[in-house]
């Protein structure tokens, strides 16, 4: 433990850098990946651009639709690559080490 977090002591409790009366009153709203895309591997989905949700979000209501399961972490990077950057060919895309095809 680093000094600066012993300091602290046994009760600190985080406090955000908003007003007190502020945060107490205000109404706290909590995003997460796993909760804006649930069929998506979440891993994969925070690697990308915030930017890219908007192309995203749409493509992954329609798998919600269809009542998809859970996709896998290649079949995310495939599903991404196709929708948001209109990418074909996904055979041709490198696999890490000891992936399969």
């Amino acid at each position: 433990m680093s000094a600066a977090c012993s300091d602290r002591g046994p009760y600190y409790r985080w406090r955000p850098a908003y007003p007190y009366d502020l945060w107490q009153k205000g109404r706290r709203i909590e995003l997460s990946v796993s909760a804006l895309f649930p069929i998506l591997n979440a891993i994969v989905v925070r690697q990308l651009d915030h930017a890219c949700y908007d192309d995203l979000y749409p493509a992954h209501q329609a798998l919600l639709a269809h009542n998809e399961k859970l996709l896998l972490e290649r079949q995310t990077i495939e599903f991404i690559l196709r929708t948001v950057f209109s990418w074909t060919r996904p055979e041709l895309m490198i696999l890490p080490a000891g992936w399969s095809s």
